[in-house]
């Protein structure tokens, strides 16, 4: 029976890097996010990559099993709205420079 921050599957992307074909540049995973029930299993996705110079993926994007998207080290909040206010909007919440993306009108 799995628990909470128990690993439930990964896509890994390596390639060769002239030494072997071992060294990781991204990675997509998922892991149980909360208490997991009786037909009820809450998953976050991870997303990570790495940087110019390393062979070890970091977080960059995880999406929580509430809903909540953390970007880097942020907190980020999105929303789609509609059927009116069609559109996405992206906001941090702790005060960290950044960006703000707010995308409204139909398509």
């Amino acid at each position: 029976i799995v628990q909470d921050d128990d690993y439930l599957g990964a896509i890994r992307f390596m390639a060769d890097d002239g030494n072997d074909i071992a060294t990781p540049g991204a990675s997509i995973a998922a892991a149980v996010d909360g208490t997991p029930g009786v037909d009820d299993m809450p998953t976050r996705l991870m997303f990570a990559t790495a940087l110019d110079g390393t062979s070890a993926p970091v977080d960059r994007l995880r999406i929580a099993s509430t809903g909540g998207i953390f970007v880097g080290s942020h907190v980020a909040h999105a929303k789609a709205e509609g059927p009116d206010g069609y559109g996405i909007s992206i906001d941090q919440e702790d005060g960290d420079d950044g960006a703000i993306l707010c995308l409204h009108g139909k398509a």
